[in-house]
C-alpha cells in the first residue's frame, strides 16, 4: 500500500508561532462576509434615551401637586374639580410613572389647549381620561417596549379601547408638535411646575382639595386581591361582581 503524497512545502512550514500569526493576519479575511455570531454569544442591547430624560428619571415627590397641575392642563374649558384631581392622583399613585414621563404628559396636555387645539373633539373628554392617554402616549414615545393601554385601563376608570381612541385624537391635534413636548427646556419647565417647591402658591393652596375632602365619597375604584373590583362609598367597601380591574357599574365603560 502506497502512502499518500505529502503536501508541498510552503512559506508557513518555516515560521514559528508568532511569525505564523503575523503571516496569516497579513493575508486578509478568507471571505468578504462578516463572521456570524456564535449561538451562545451574549447579546447586548443599547437603549437610546432622549436628551434630558436621563437627568430626571426620578419618581414623583408630590402626587397632590402633580395631580392638580395635570388636572389644570386637562381641563380645557373649565376649572378642575376636587373629584377630578382625586382621580388623577389615583392614577399617578397606582402607575407611579417617572417624573420625566409626567412632564412629557404635562406638555402634551398643554398642546391640547387653545390656540393649538382648534377642534372640539376633546372638550367633552374627562380630565382623567386625557391624563391617562397623555401618560400612555408619553411612555410610548420614549420607550421601545411600552406598556399596553390595557395596563393603563387597570389604573383608571376607562377601557383600553377608549384610551386608544383618545390617543389617536391627541395625535391628530399635536401632529409633529409631539416632538417638542420632550424638548429639554420644556421638560425642565414642566418639572418645575410639578415639583413640590412651588406647592405654596396661592392658586394651589386655594384650589387643592383639603383634608376634609378625603372623607367624601370618591369615584375611584380599588382592585381587590381576587381580581374583582370594589367601591368605597360612605365609609364602606362594596365589592362588585366584575372580573375586570374596573367596576362594571362605572359609567365610563364601553
Amino acid at each position: 500500500m502506497v502512502p499518500p503524497l505529502s503536501p508541498p512545502l510552503s512559506a508557513c512550514d518555516s515560521l514559528d508561532s508568532d511569525e505564523l500569526d503575523a503571516f496569516l493576519a497579513s493575508q486578509g479575511a478568507l471571505s468578504h462576509f462578516p463572521t456570524p455570531p456564535r449561538k451562545q454569544a451574549v447579546v447586548t442591547e443599547a437603549i437610546e434615551v432622549l436628551e434630558g430624560l436621563a437627568l430626571c428619571e426620578t419618581p414623583l415627590q408630590d402626587y397632590d401637586r402633580a395631580a392638580f397641575v395635570l388636572a389644570q392642563q386637562a381641563s380645557i374649558e373649565a376649572l378642575p374639580t376636587s373629584n377630578e384631581v382625586d382621580l388623577i392622583r389615583d392614577i399617578l399613585r397606582r402607575a407611579d410613572p417617572p417624573s420625566a414621563i409626567v412632564a412629557i404628559a404635562h406638555n402634551i396636555l398643554a398642546g391640547l389647549r387653545p390656540p393649538h387645539n382648534t377642534t372640539k373633539g376633546l372638550t367633552e373628554s374627562s380630565s382623567d381620561l386625557l391624563v391617562a392617554a397623555a401618560l400612555s402616549l408619553a411612555l410610548s414615545y420614549t420607550s421601545d417596549s411600552p406598556t399596553r393601554t390595557l395596563w393603563w385601563s387597570g389604573h383608571c376608570t376607562w377601557t383600553a379601547s377608549r384610551i386608544d381612541k383618545t390617543i389617536m385624537e391627541v395625535l391628530f391635534i399635536l401632529d409633529f408638535r409631539l416632538r417638542d413636548c420632550s424638548e429639554k427646556g420644556k421638560l425642565q419647565e414642566a418639572l418645575l411646575k410639578l415639583s413640590s417647591e412651588n406647592a405654596g402658591d396661592a392658586a394651589f393652596a386655594h384650589d387643592c382639595p383639603s383634608e376634609a375632602d378625603e372623607l367624601m365619597p370618591k369615584k375611584s375604584l380599588d382592585p381587590l386581591i381576587d381580581g374583582t373590583s370594589s367601591r368605597c362609598k360612605y365609609g364602606q367597601l362594596t365589592p362588585d361582581s366584575c372580573a375586570s380591574p374596573v367596576a362594571a357599574c362605572c359609567p365610563h365603560m364601553d
